[in-house]
């Protein structure tokens, strides 16, 4: 009976440690690196909001991209994802075309991986082991190239997607020589973040659209401020008068449009908290020749 119990505690506890992790579906946040070469890299976010899409009878959570500024408007809508009960993540293109299989973390060592949306063998699963990220225990599969013995490409991470090479929609075996990749470099999901890829720990996800990507009309962040904060009452946001910004966005901590406002050509900006709820906020600049400035503040 002693021996019957351990057993049935240690399947138990088997069962537990490979539960399928859920992929993320409403407000998540992608941030990915794209390399330029020789040239600085541009940095991109894909995410979903709270909005739902249907195509072929199966409902996909709406997906958006930008690389202007950290909030995802309704114009950037580029497709939806979806998972299946067999942990299967799918995507379609906005147009509503043939899905394509992203991940598959029901796969084992030696099953091939295909890219999409040709359908060409790509890559064989090298390895799958668990690993704990932000405290879950979640699958993990390691590629190599169909040819070889040794792990060549990136990996996928069951809750994740791709952990580095591929950003969100991407192969995790596309390997450019020169630096013009796509890479993950964190998740964030409403507003917490679920994963920072170590190769990229200096980056900040929150700000990662920012005036370092400006290009000719490079901002001073030191030319944006905001006071006071923590915020009790009226604020002030003060840019350079030279900076083009034209639009202020402000957002709570899971991308709630909360306040728009034009931006005047002195830079200054003035708006009432009262209204606003205690707890963190996010301002986001943008105009026609600046990439956007994104910062934080606090109501109380």
């Amino acid at each position: 009976m002693k021996n019957t119990l351990t057993l049935f505690l240690l399947l138990c506890g088997n069962l537990y440690a490979l539960a399928q992790v859920p992929f993320p579906s409403y407000n998540a946040v992608w941030s990915y690196r794209h390399g330029n070469g020789e040239a600085p890299p541009n940095y991109v976010i894909v995410g979903t909001r709270t909005d739902d899409t249907v195509f072929g009878g199966n409902t996909y959570h709406k997906l958006y991209s930008s690389s202007n500024d950290m909030v995802l408007d309704p114009s950037e809508y580029i497709g939806g994802i979806r998972e299946d009960v067999a942990g299967r993540v799918y995507y379609v293109n906005a147009a509503g075309a043939s899905e394509v299989l992203l991940y598959d973390f029901s796969l084992t060592p030696g099953d091939t991986i295909f890219t999409a949306p040709g359908g060409a063998a790509e890559g064989v699963v090298f390895s799958a082991d668990t690993v704990t990220i932000a405290s879950v225990a979640r699958r993990r599969l390691s590629f190599r190239y169909l040819t070889g013995s040794v792990a060549a490409g990136g990996t996928w991470i069951e809750g994740i997607g791709n952990s580095g090479l591929g950003g969100l929609l991407g192969s995790p075996l596309a390997q450019p020589t020169c630096d013009c990749a796509n890479n993950t470099v964190c998740l964030t999901v409403a507003g917490s973040e679920k994963y920072h890829n170590a190769s990229y720990a200096s980056l900040d996800c929150d700000n990662i659209i920012s005036v370092s990507q400006v290009g000719d009309a490079v901002v001073d962040v030191a030319y944006v401020s905001l006071h006071p904060n923590p915020v009790t009452g009226t604020a002030t946001l003060q840019t350079a008068p030279a900076s083009d910004f034209d639009n202020l966005v402000i957002t709570d901590a899971v991308g709630r449009v909360v306040t728009r406002m034009p931006v005047p050509t002195d830079g200054t900006v003035a708006f009432d908290a009262a209204t606003m709820a205690p707890g963190m906020y996010i301002y986001h600049l943008s105009g026609h020749t600046t990439r956007g400035f994104t910062g934080r503040f606090v109501v109380e």
